[in-house]
């Protein structure tokens, strides 16, 4: 499969510095309400912690919330097929979210309050999923910029910033309101509707802002390139149809499975309380630690890889990049094994492996960025996005069950020795597909 495009030679384009004052908020609307629902997926993981849900039913319930991203690539034909504008699909999708965080918010002080949490959790999955799909376009019609998205820093930059209202802002009001009410289900039905709250008023800005516009946009014929059921088997049968591409899906199914092992249980691990072995941090002080260090850990990791990618050849930075994926794990092993009594040495440890996850994660998107080319270019990229979606899923079910029958200690342990994976996988991708491209 002859490749077009590689990260190596990805610019920014005359049109993204032409870009109006309204435009830019605009971006900034839709890129905040993009990011939103992936710091929710971390609020959700404490709020269920609070309420005493064991770590097993945690870790397996919020690795389901990946299910809907399994289906990304089928839904660039639905999009199409539908008829509706992009704008359309992004109000839409967004409304869809506010409902379902106003249900959530009621639901919690009902008796079947994780029954119907869960139900409104994928159906929240669902619409953000599909509103990453129109932002993705958007974005593209408003840049003309023909980039990856996911790798541009402006929109790590908006990412950054709801991860931090999403997890450090809203989970420090959260143990704040506990402390003051000692009523837990009060706290995190209130941070549910102030999170509701913010969300409207980005609809509404991004209501006006269609409404205003000269004409609706149409569905991006490089986003939406899929015309019917036939054409889609076609793209599939090419994406897996070629060695070095069936080599390059292992990588996608591998590379990122030994951080569904510890992103999930690292999150606990911090809270969890210390005679369970864990570091037993306050909300305040989880929101401090990962809402606020760990996320500009996360942005300054994206930040230098996209660096490392741009300066240097995918051939020569995969294997290097993988050992990123290695350092949450390790950051694991650290603090369970020392248990640092001062808040300032978690922190350290916190922005140390975050900016490893952050590397990590973007090097995953260059990869698939090098992948993806050709006329079947977005669906490519959303098939690789849903095989790391199935990668977090697998490794993610029953990760907490592993740990709470082996314990903290020993289960990091395990995940270090098993994040030996990626670099074993980066240095076969390494091997077999960019040894013409030295």
């Amino acid at each position: 499969m002859t490749q077009t495009t590689d990260i190596t030679t990805i610019q920014p384009t005359p049109g993204q510095t032409n870009l109006s004052v309204t435009n830019r908020l605009w971006l900034a609307a839709m890129c905040v309400a993009n990011g939103l629902p992936f710091a929710l997926a971390v609020l959700l993981m404490i709020m269920f912690k609070r309420f005493g849900l064991n770590n097993s039913t945690v870790t397996y319930n919020i690795s389901l919330l990946c299910l809907p991203w399994l289906l990304r690539p089928f839904c660039h034909l639905l999009l199409k097929k539908s008829g509706w504008s992009n704008d359309v699909w992004l109000l839409a999708t967004e409304l869809t979210s506010i409902v379902s965080l106003l249900l959530i918010s009621e639901a919690i002080a009902s008796d079947l309050w994780f029954t119907f949490s869960m139900v409104l959790l994928m159906l929240l999955s669902l619409s953000s999923m599909l509103h990453s799909i129109a932002t993705e376009s958007l974005y593209r019609e408003i840049t003309a910029d023909n980039s990856p998205v996911m790798l541009r820093p402006r929109f790590i930059f908006f990412h950054v910033l709801s991860a931090i209202f999403g997890i450090g802002f809203a989970v420090m009001m959260a143990g704040n309101i506990e402390v003051l009410t000692r009523n837990i289900h009060y706290a995190w039905t209130f941070v549910f509707r102030l999170v509701a709250a913010v969300y409207t008023l980005m609809w509404l800005y991004n209501l006006v802002k269609i409404w205003n516009r000269s004409s609706a946009s149409a569905n991006d014929p490089d986003i939406h390139n899929i015309s019917d059921w036939r054409e889609m088997g076609h793209a599939f049968r090419l994406f897996f149809g070629y060695r070095s591409v069936s080599i390059g899906s292992l990588f996608f199914i591998f590379y990122l499975m030994p951080l569904g092992l510890t992103l999930s249980v690292g999150a606990l691990f911090i809270i969890d309380s210390t005679h369970r072995g864990g570091l037993g941090l306050s909300p305040q002080e989880y929101a401090l630690a990962c809402g606020t260090v760990g996320v500009i850990g996360i942005a300054t990791g994206s930040l230098a890889c996209m660096r490392l990618l741009r300066r240097y050849h995918l051939s020569r930075t995969i294997v290097p990049l993988s050992l990123s994926v290695c350092v949450s794990a390790l950051a694991g092993v650290v603090l369970s094994h020392t248990h640092p009594v001062t808040l300032s040495a978690v922190n350290i440890c916190m922005f140390i492996a975050h900016v490893a996850i952050g590397m990590a994660f973007t090097s995953f998107i260059g990869i698939l960025s090098y992948y993806s080319c050709g006329k079947y270019r977005p669906t490519f990229f959303s098939i690789g996005i849903s095989l790391a979606a199935l990668s977090l899923l697998l490794s993610g079910l029953y990760s907490g069950s592993l740990q709470r029958y082996y314990g903290y200690n020993t289960y990091f342990v395990f995940a270090l020795m098993f994040s030996a994976v990626s670099p074993f996988i980066a240095f076969v991708l390494k091997r077999y597909c960019f040894r013409h491209n030295k």
